[in-house]
């Protein structure tokens, strides 16, 4: 995993990682924009190597940040700024269903999103980022998600996140 920070024309820091973990750069310009931020986060790396916490999610404007003992991985949210405040009912029923082992999956789709719920996590992708979106596209062809996920170690991304730290100062 490579990665390199800059300034953009308006004097900003700007996070740019290698190919793959495009995700992780946007999560670094975008949401980790103060010093207290970038604390938090690495107070919480230091409760999980200490084993004080086993998991921990942070959701940003437009992503979602997972991170647990082994890995940390950043998904784009899709989901559109007029999202409902509150859990809509019959989401509220799946998951009641869910914690009840009554069902073991579900799948929703949206106009631009997709909600894949089960026992374990829920991810929801870009309709455009699915590879099991309805779309007619030729055999072989894969679509590139790169940008909407990525994923790395625990150690990669705090020592990314130290150098981060020390390029904002």
């Amino acid at each position: 995993m490579d990665y390199e920070f800059t300034l953009d024309e308006y004097d900003r820091p700007v996070a740019i990682f290698s190919s793959g973990f495009e995700a992780l750069g946007r999560w670094f310009t975008e949401e980790l924009n103060s010093h207290e931020l970038i604390d938090e986060l690495l107070d919480i790396i230091e409760q999980l190597e200490q084993n004080r916490i086993e998991r921990r999610q942070l959701y940003g404007n437009d992503s979602q940040l997972d991170v647990d003992q082994d890995e940390v991985v950043v998904t784009a949210s899709a989901l559109s700024s007029d999202a409902p405040a509150e859990i809509p009912e019959g989401t509220r029923l799946y998951i009641e269903q869910l914690e009840q082992n009554r069902i073991e999956r579900r799948q929703l789709y949206g106009n631009d999103s997709q909600l894949d719920v089960d026992q374990d996590e829920v991810v929801v992708t870009a309709s455009a980022l699915s590879s099991d979106a309805p779309a007619e596209i030729p055999e072989g062809t894969r679509l590139y998600d790169d940008e909407g996920q990525a994923s790395c170690g625990l150690q990669d991304f705090k020592y990314a996140l130290s150098s981060w730290q020390n390029f904002v100062v």
